[in-house]
């Protein structure tokens, strides 16, 4: 589908969605929500949000139908969010690091302030539904937070080439997201690439990278260690976060009594996708290993690793403070509500 068509299609849904879309929620006349996804169906967060979708029109009567479309399908990762706040998708997956400049505030979970993994998660979640100042930032987007996604588990990286210490990571061509991790690998002397998921495996398969940065569940489900069998700690406790987002004005228009039903079954999302991801790490491992898969943690790319996080937390404040976005009190609450969790 062509770009102009995708965008003549945003904004006739856009200006659908903003004209009384709450009107259409029976079962006779559901209210259908288009949903954005970058992951292909089948891995184990997106059969968790195979199981939120059903539970939502399920506990809703039917009144409430959400059609997915997965791998990007409808529109790419860095475009999702863009889409979701001008109507449609009116639905969506937004992965904060694909673009941090959409809503710079979400990177305050990217920060390595966290002890745990779950608590993060948990925390974010919280915030996401109940600090202001966040809804306030997503506002700006005409964004409705519903509910998180953390990558459990270590950020790790994995090589085609052996490494013992940064001296071996310099040089290499190594694909990363971006943010905090990027910064990490930067600091070694890595040379960065920016490419998709989707691409990885071919690069790897082709040699035009040397390996990557990723959460455990990716390395494992994109299958990447096919090529790249050397893994190592990148020394930070989670993954990149990932935030489930619907347009606000398209949330204006759903009943109290529908939006109670999601936000419900939001929290037990939540829940599940946690139980889940704890369950697997341990057998992603287990079978990454059995393929030959070697993993280690270094304490030199540890030490790096610490001084880059550092560093970190305070550029970051630095620049929400110049771009007019309060960092500084968002990372405060998020340390305050970490408390809970940890």
């Amino acid at each position: 589908m062509s770009r102009k068509i995708v965008s003549l299609l945003s904004m006739l849904m856009a200006t659908v969605a903003m004209t009384g879309v709450g009107l259409a929620q029976t079962k006779d006349k559901p209210l259908v929500l288009n949903y954005a996804d970058i992951e292909p169906a089948g891995t184990i967060r997106t059969r968790n949000v195979e199981w939120w979708i059903n539970e939502i029109e399920k506990r809703t009567n039917g009144a409430v139908k959400i059609r997915p479309y997965w791998a990007g399908a409808l529109v790419g990762g860095k475009d999702i969010p863009i889409g979701v706040a001008k109507g449609y998708p009116e639905m969506g997956s937004n992965v904060y690091i694909y673009d941090a400049s959409f809503v710079p505030a979400l990177g305050v979970f990217d920060l390595p302030v966290a002890k745990t993994s779950v608590g993060a998660i948990r925390a974010f979640a919280d915030m996401v539904q109940n600090d202001k100042t966040l809804r306030a930032e997503l506002h700006k987007r005409k964004m409705i937070g519903l509910t998180v996604f953390g990558h459990h588990g270590p950020s790790m990286a994995v090589t085609t080439k052996p490494v013992a210490g940064p001296a071996d990571v310099k040089g290499l061509r190594l694909r990363s997201p971006g943010g905090l991790r990027a910064d990490i690998l930067r600091a070694m002397g890595a040379e960065v690439v920016t490419m998709g998921a989707a691409d990885v495996y071919t690069a790897l398969q082709r040699g035009t990278v040397d390996g990557l940065s990723s959460s455990v569940k990716d390395i494992y489900e994109w299958k990447w260690t096919d090529y790249a069998k050397f893994g190592w700690s990148l020394g930070i406790p989670l993954g990149p976060p990932l935030i489930y987002v619907i347009n606000e004005d398209v949330w204006n228009g759903i009943s109290p009594e529908m939006q109670k039903i999601i936000l419900q079954t939001s929290a037990e999302f939540l829940d599940k996708q946690i139980a889940d991801y704890e369950a697997g790490l341990s057998e992603f491992f287990d079978k990454m290993k059995a393929n030959g898969v070697t993993f280690k943690e270094i304490p030199q790319i540890t030490a790096v690793s610490q001084k880059v996080s550092d560093e970190g937390v305070q550029i970051w404040v630095t620049r929400m403070k110049e771009a007019g976005v309060p960092g500084q009190e968002l990372l405060d609450a998020f340390r305050k509500t970490l408390s809970k969790y940890e």
